[in-house]
């Protein structure tokens, strides 16, 4: 799976800024996702931005004066050399039919149009592009609503709703209550392949309950055998529990949300893992720095908690 962040994205724009027309003087996004490029693409430009719908009103965003420039246009008439922006391109179906919707204006300035991520075969709808990204591909602002989810593991607590906290954890009541409640973070609107949770076996019922409230589709819901009887297992034993299932499956990535677990579970199935908390993609190209990072972490974290003790001494 080729997954890109939203880190991966900006980053990727910053190399090629080079390539964007020095003369722009209008962004415009395609809605939705072409929003998230176009809004980078403007502030680093400094020029002023606008969604497609709004532009062929023949109007843009309005902004505050700190970083206005007095050269700046002030209406979709006053601009000389307009850029089109898309997240990506695999059809093309959106570009051309943006395109249609610009020429029907019969506006007099020039229009450039331009795709932060491309398959091969769509390179010439766009007049430029900042990098070739092939299928089978996901990304980070909508890998909850494409048909990729259907070859992923996704854990939930964590991912699905909020994480819960210790004190509830340790109280059988509290947690089933917060099983029943848990707020919703990101819910998927695509079908997941396999739902992998550290809940125990004897939770199904009222995980399944949730999931229906949410409407959650899933081919199969893996929760934590009844032969596990530790009440509070590790990040350790979760992460090589979750591997053993990712392992086992055809899935191009695992949707986690503690780093500690998703790296173990990257180390396990070498295969990629998202890990929803810190925005990472831990594939086993990265993994010995990812390795790295949670060791300096926790030197960090002992040693914080030593001087704290040393105080008190």
């Amino acid at each position: 799976m080729n997954f890109r962040t939203v880190d991966d994205m900006n980053i990727t724009i910053c190399k090629n800024i080079g390539k964007v027309p020095r003369d722009i003087d209008l962004v415009v996004g395609i809605p939705r996702s072409g929003m998230l490029p176009a809004s980078l693409l403007a502030l680093y430009l400094n020029q002023p931005i606008t969604d497609l719908n709004t532009f062929n009103e023949g109007k843009i965003y309005q902004t505050g004066t700190t970083r206005k420039q007095s050269k700046w246009i002030e209406a979709v008439s006053d601009a000389k050399h307009v850029l089109v922006v898309d997240d990506s391109i695999s059809t093309g179906e959106a570009i051309k039919s943006a395109k249609q919707s610009v020429l029907a204006l019969n506006l007099r300035c020039k229009v450039t149009y331009c795709a932060v991520y491309v398959v091969p075969t769509a390179i010439f709808n766009v007049d430029f592009y900042f990098e070739i990204c092939n299928h089978p591909r996901s990304f980070e602002w909508n890998y909850m609503h494409a048909w990729t989810l259907e070859y992923a593991c996704v854990d939930i607590d964590g991912v699905l709703c909020e994480e819960p906290s210790m004190h509830v954890l340790l109280s059988k009541s509290k947690y089933v209550d917060f099983l029943i409640n848990a707020p919703p973070k990101y819910i998927p609107t695509k079908k997941v392949g396999y739902l992998v949770s550290g809940r125990k076996e004897e939770y199904r019922k009222v995980t399944e309950m949730w999931l229906a409230k949410y409407n959650v589709e899933y081919n199969q819901l893996m929760l934590l055998p009844k032969e596990k009887t530790i009440d509070v297992m590790g990040n350790a034993e979760y992460g090589e529990y979750k591997a053993r299932i990712y392992s086992s499956t055809e899935c191009f990535i695992f949707i986690e949300s503690n780093f500690e677990q998703a790296v173990k579970i990257c180390e396990i199935a070498n295969r990629q893992v998202f890990c929803v908390d810190n925005h990472k993609l831990i594939s086993p190209d990265n993994l010995l720095s990812q390795v790295a990072m949670i060791k300096r972490d926790g030197m960090i974290t002992i040693k914080r908690i030593a001087k704290k003790l040393l105080k008190r001494t």
